[in-house]
């Protein structure tokens, strides 16, 4: 089918789908596994697998495992509402087991309320999943307010050297957020072999640029920030540009603990950790091992570099190689 969703959450609140297996054999756009919409609200899916079984040669716009998305056509259309809140998806498999599959655009696409963000907490939780294959971002929010992304493990198992894949390709992308009711965290997460098991410059890698955790226009609250902490980003490879942790404007962030080692690019300029445009800043504990960037492998790198920071906790990294 062209437009297609296994199953749906429309308004639907306080149910439970565990354990679930889903199979989408569709190979056109707007293929989906399982979308929240019009409030469906303090659901949990819970141990489920869904896998993407068709064969298909590029990706296809807008297509996602799980999406809070108001049109099941156009998932990427904002709403003006949160399209669900307080939801939790934990311990699912999001996978693909057609042959070369590029996997979907996004493997978890979560847009909320652009109206309400600002003053509304969304509040979703995402743990312990493990996202197997994806085309460009494994987890994409817009207009969030309070979710959070933990201990999830983020890479293209199921991809191989002939599976395609986006030019600029992103583990956590953030943008537009608010910090309500608790912290924003991206928290705990493994985001590794990226494109593909035991690529290399020298073998058939596409993939330009990649980031792990990018963070963009998020507002804190008195009480809550953002929290980015104990991550690990390894062992990517691409052709240009690198950056393991990514902040624009973000008001108050604390960066620490994550651990950024065997990344490899053959060209451009990379970075570590890059926080720029943001009132404060801590930057603790970070470990950053065994870089491999631009040409000869050992340059056009830094390992940590903030730019328009006004307040910093700065105690810098704990290994660098």
């Amino acid at each position: 089918p062209s437009h297609d969703s296994r199953a749906g959450r429309s308004g639907l609140d306080y149910t439970e789908i565990k354990n679930l297996k889903i199979v989408n054999s569709g190979t056109g756009s707007g293929i989906l596994g399982i979308r929240f919409s019009a409030g469906a609200n303090n659901n949990t899916i819970s141990g489920c697998t869904i896998d993407f079984s068709g064969s298909f040669s590029a990706s296809r716009a807008g297509n996602a495992y799980i999406a809070f998305a108001a049109s099941n056509s156009s998932p990427l259309s904002a709403s003006s509402q949160h399209n669900g809140v307080k939801n939790t998806i934990k311990g699912c498999t999001l996978t693909t087991s057609g042959s070369a599959s590029p996997g979907p655009t996004f493997a978890i696409l979560n847009q909320q309320g652009s109206s309400v963000y600002s003053s509304s907490g969304s509040d979703n939780t995402f743990s312990g999943n493990s996202i197997r294959n994806f085309f460009s971002s494994a987890y994409y929010a817009r207009y969030n307010n309070g979710d959070q992304f933990l201990d999830n493990d983020i890479s293209r198992a199921a991809a191989s050297s002939s599976s395609p894949i986006d030019t600029f390709v992103t583990g956590v992308n953030c943008l537009y957020g608010y910090s309500t009711n608790r912290h924003t965290a991206i928290s705990g997460n493994v985001i590794h072999d990226l494109p593909f098991l035991g690529a290399t410059t020298s073998s058939s890698v596409s993939m330009n640029r990649c980031y792990g955790v990018i963070l963009q226009s998020y507002t804190p609250s008195s009480s809550y920030g953002i929290v980015i902490e104990k991550n690990t980003i390894r062992n990517t490879v691409m052709l240009k540009s690198f950056r393991a942790v990514s902040v624009d404007a973000a008001g108050s962030v604390s960066v620490s603990a994550n651990t950024i080692k065997d990344n490899e690019s053959a060209d451009g300029i990379s970075y570590g950790i890059l926080i720029f445009n943001t009132s404060d800043a801590e930057v603790v504990g970070n470990r950053i091992q065994r870089e491999k960037m631009g040409p000869g492998k050992t340059g056009n790198y830094t390992a940590i570099y903030l730019e328009s920071v006004y307040n910093k906790s700065w105690s810098g990294y704990r290994d660098w190689e």
